[in-house]
């Protein structure tokens, strides 16, 4: 993989990293009990789930998180295959 991909997926591990922070600190700040657990599925907190600002750092979170997705599969297409091996051993 190239240098550049190589510091895209570290910029975007920082940046996912940040953000669930962020998320994990606006949670607590809507409800100090939460859990890290209780933020995995916010859904099931009608105090998460209903409020718009969590909601709208959720989905950074979650589009931070698909581009590092998108990252890896495109280094894993571009990547030449493995050499297969010789019949009979």
């Amino acid at each position: 993989m190239t240098d550049l991909a190589e510091s895209a997926l570290a910029l975007l591990q920082g940046m996912i990293d940040q953000q669930r922070d962020k998320l994990a600190k606006l949670a607590r700040a809507i409800d100090p009990k939460l859990t890290a657990e209780d933020l995995l599925q916010p859904h099931d907190r009608p105090e998460l789930f209903g409020d718009p600002l969590f909601n709208y750092e959720d989905g950074i979170l979650a589009g931070l998180i698909s581009a590092q997705t998108a990252l890896r599969a495109a280094r894993r297409q571009s990547s030449p295959p493995p050499e297969a091996a010789a019949p009979g051993g």
